[in-house]
């Protein structure tokens, strides 16, 4: 019982069961194989040994992860080498692979028959190789920013992040913080410190400056404690997770507006730093007001008046032909385990939904689909499926090639080359929204995005 850290009666219950091959314990350490191979060692103690006589060994395997990086979308395997989360989960029979076999004749007392000697053996077969289209360089860097703004500003629901290949859809990173050690993926101890700091489902509400006190002995979590931040250790924000996505939104807005001719680059706008729609005042981020203003500079200033007038002009129907059209209505099928689905509106919608939808409140979407939605407004306009798996390989060479697959087109190229060109100057000129971004001797455009904070 101590040498293998087991109850006495739960070892028992197992050796005195009416079997002739019973498992004890899987996945012993190093310490504890040596300590059990000293019990079997009769020149330590004959009579201990002959004791453990009927105790012996299996080998077995595990699967290591060298690097360490991206567990979110590799996953991991279970005792049985099973996928148990991400690709490793997704394309478990590609990777397991086949154990070989030996094949004899025998009757039905289990004796092999002497006139059927013939055995057939079925060869071992290795796992396939599942070729991903991450970048390992912008995995990186996207971990390492990802984790440094998780500590920085004490984000209580973590962080995810995204980076694609807008004309094909391949995903080059994909990261969500805090995460977990690939090799050791039961282990809280390494994810307790996030579970007390960001409330997960440990720490009570502290009062501002105060530090978070934990509501039970962090050294003796309950079943359900752990279960919990396990579940959050192990969910992948950027499929699994929908939220507001705010302003960053309004690039879907714009390019439909765009297609729709309800606004072109040189239509002006006026915003006293709040719109009245129906009978609801709805004020803008600056309080202030833009005053006058064209749409360009509209987008630049993430002026929430001028997006609300773009979406009255749309209309119900065709703003959900659009949000249709970019894929916001559906999942991407991403080949990751756990996509959530959107939440919008289903129903008729009236002109305040109508308005605030259109710079991104009122409903929610994964980044997984926004970022698919992004793509589609600046490669010419198709909006294509989310790839992450490139190809599967064996020894004898490419099994199957996972090509771009386009799932329509949404937009002109006419519309989505102006939309890159806003967007680009949402960055790179010094007064607007998204000049922190500029990087000198590169063309980048985006679009910003602030958290409303609610209590």
């Amino acid at each position: 019982s101590p040498v293998i850290g087991m109850d006495q009666s739960d070892i028992k219950k197992l050796i005195t069961k009416n079997t002739r091959y019973q498992v004890i314990k899987k996945r012993l350490t190093n310490e504890e194989s040596d300590s059990v191979k000293k019990l079997l060692d009769s020149e330590v103690d004959a009579k201990i040994a002959k004791a453990f006589s009927g105790i012996y060994f299996e080998d077995d395997s595990k699967r290591y992860y060298p690097f360490n990086v991206a567990p979110h979308i590799l996953g991991f395997t279970g005792y049985d080498n099973n996928g148990i989360q991400g690709i490793e989960l997704t394309f478990d029979d590609a990777l397991m692979g086949r154990n070989g076999s030996i094949e004899t004749n025998q009757n039905a007392n289990g004796t092999t028959l002497k006139q059927q000697q013939a055995e057939y053996i079925n060869s071992a077969s290795k796992g396939d190789d599942v070729v991903l289209t991450i970048d390992e360089t912008i995995q990186h860097f996207l971990e390492k920013h990802l984790e440094e703004a998780v500590a920085e500003d004490k984000l209580k629901e973590g962080a995810a992040g995204i980076v694609m290949n807008p004309k094909t859809g391949e995903v080059l990173a994909m990261s969500t913080k805090p995460d977990f050690d690939l090799n050791l993926p039961y282990s809280v101890e390494q994810f307790q410190k996030y579970a007390v700091d960001f409330d997960y489902g440990i720490a009570d509400e502290t009062a501002e400056g105060e530090e978070p006190k934990p509501t039970v002995d962090p050294n003796n979590l309950s079943d359900e404690v752990i279960a919990s931040i396990r579940n959050k250790m192990w969910r992948n924000k950027a499929v699994s997770d929908t939220y507001e996505p705010g302003s960053t939104f309004k690039i879907i807005t714009a390019a439909a507006a765009l297609e729709e001719n309800v606004v072109s680059a040189e239509s002006t706008f006026y915003c006293p730093g709040f719109k009245i729609v129906a009978d609801r005042k709805i004020g803008c981020a600056n309080n202030q007001g833009h005053g006058p203003q064209n749409f360009v500079e509209g987008l630049r200033n993430s002026c929430n008046p001028v997006f609300m007038e773009l979406g009255l002009r749309l209309g119900y129907e065709k703003f959900m032909e659009y949000f249709t059209a970019f894929g916001l209505t559906e999942k991407t099928n991403i080949e990751l385990v756990g996509e959530a689905s959107s939440i919008y509106y289903h129903n008729q919608m009236s002109e305040v939904d109508i308005a605030t939808s259109s710079f991104g409140q009122g409903f929610q979407i994964t980044p997984i689909q926004l970022i698919t939605a992004v793509s589609a407004v600046i490669n010419g306009g198709e909006r294509m499926k989310p790839q992450i798996v490139k190809e599967i390989r064996n020894s004898d060479g490419i099994i199957k090639t996972y090509e771009p697959e386009v799932i329509s087109r949404v937009i002109s190229e006419e519309t989505s080359q102006k939309m890159r060109e806003m967007l680009e100057s949402v960055v790179a000129l010094p007064d607007a929204t998204g000049k922190n971004a500029y990087v000198k001797g590169c063309r980048i455009g985006g679009k910003t995005g602030t958290s409303e904070t609610r209590s």
